[in-house]
């Protein structure tokens, strides 16, 4: 009786892999899983740039041609 549990009471397929009996995570839980784990890690990447970056200030100088500012009439 290779779908009972050692207390003679049957198991859920989820619960029972028929070559190792070990637990068996769902399909639709291990993909959310990963999708947190992905998402986990990359808030935690944004938040040490967010915290550990400091950006360096410089001044920006852009020359515009006097054309494009006094069109002719």
């Amino acid at each position: 009786m290779p779908d009972r549990a050692e207390g003679g009471e049957p198991q859920s397929p989820a619960m029972m892999n028929a070559h190792t009996k070990e637990f068996e995570m769902p399909t639709l839980f291990r993909f959310l899983s990963i999708c947190a784990v992905i998402a986990g890690v990359i808030y935690g990447t944004m938040w040490a740039l967010v915290t550990f970056v400091n950006p360096v200030e410089r001044d920006v100088t852009i020359r515009i041609p006097s054309e494009r500012i006094n069109k002719p009439q």
